[in-house]
């Protein structure tokens, strides 16, 4: 399964600085900020189904 290769690599906890590089984006007003936060957002919640992805997002 693709989610356990990125939850291997690490990237889960990346997925939270992604985020708030991307509302920082959005508050300047680049380009395509909107657009940019959905997909991350639709990423963590895909991977969040998975019950050991879920229990690493955990803060």
């Amino acid at each position: 399964m693709f989610q356990n290769v990125l939850r291997e690599k690490g990237v889960i906890p990346r997925l939270t600085k992604l985020l708030e590089l991307q509302r920082m984006s959005l508050w300047l007003r680049h380009d395509n900020a909107a657009s940019a936060i959905s997909t991350t957002i639709q990423a963590v919640t895909n991977m969040a189904i998975n019950p050991v992805n879920n229990a690493q997002m955990e803060v």
